[in-house]
């Protein structure tokens, strides 16, 4: 059967720690004065700069001035108080810069163009080929940009706990596992595959699933932890992971042509 979010948490742990880190902490900081606050809401933007780059994109600007604009509205948020003026009941990461990324292009709008900026900030790194053949595959039919971006974001986080238990394979020397098991995680799985692949590892069958659950097990937990670090409160996790498998399956599924 196909992994699902649903599946990934319930075979997490459900004592896991999250430590107040990231978005918590920014939350707590109450703005981005203090060098650790403005770290973690940069570290933040880095991860997530692809969502921003889709919902402008949708939102009617061509790939460049998408680039520009992404930069741009990171700087904003970098330079500016920005939390003081925010709901001060605000939770997730996501509903925030959607929120405030929706205010900026209106804003972009009233002035005819934006101000650069820079500064001591580092800026988002784009590469205008990668950012356009990712937004290639997002639905073509689907006109609304916050659900674009919702897409996009959901991806995102799909793309960094895949990156982030390749590399742990890697450390464990097993990369070639990972790489083998790794379609089951989001694909259906063939149990008429099985021997083959087992074979091709060195592996008995049952071991081989065994291996498998406990990747799944792993990225169930390593996507809860990717989560946690968006929310404010650790109890907003499970509903985070059933919004974005929803903003996954729902909606059009034809996609842009290449190129």
């Amino acid at each position: 059967m196909p992994l699902s979010f649903q599946e990934s948490t319930t075979q997490a742990d459900s004592h896991a720690h999250f430590p107040n880190t990231h978005w918590s902490k920014l939350v707590t900081a109450g703005g981005p004065a203090s060098t650790e606050a403005r770290q973690a809401l940069n570290e933040l933007c880095q991860i997530y700069w692809h969502p921003v780059y889709a919902l402008i994109r949708r939102s009617g600007y061509e790939s460049h001035a998408a680039k520009d604009l992404t930069q741009d509205f990171v700087l904003h948020l970098l330079e500016t108080d920005f939390l003081k003026k925010a709901d001060r009941n605000i939770g997730k990461f996501r509903s925030f810069l959607r929120a405030s990324l929706k205010n900026f292009l209106e804003d972009q709008r009233r002035k005819n163009g934006a101000v650069k900026r820079g500064g001591s900030v580092q800026k988002v790194s784009i590469d205008e080929a990668q950012a356009e053949e990712r937004y290639d595959t997002l639905p073509i039919q689907e006109p609304d940009p916050t659900r674009i971006f919702d897409r996009a974001w959901a991806l995102t986080v799909i793309e960094k706990v895949k990156a982030e238990l390749k590399e742990d394979y890697a450390r464990r020397d097993r990369p070639s596992v990972y790489e083998a098991l790794v379609p089951f995680l989001v694909g259906e799985s063939n149990p008429d595959q099985y021997a083959e692949l087992a074979a091709r590892l060195q592996m008995t069958r049952e071991n081989l699933q065994s291996v498998l659950s406990r990747l799944r097990r792993e990225f169930g937990g390593c996507l809860r932890k990717v989560i946690g670090q968006t929310v404010n409160d650790p109890a907003e996790i499970d509903e985070e992971i059933r919004y974005l498998l929803s903003a996954l399956s729902a909606g059009p599924e034809a996609t842009r042509p290449a190129g």
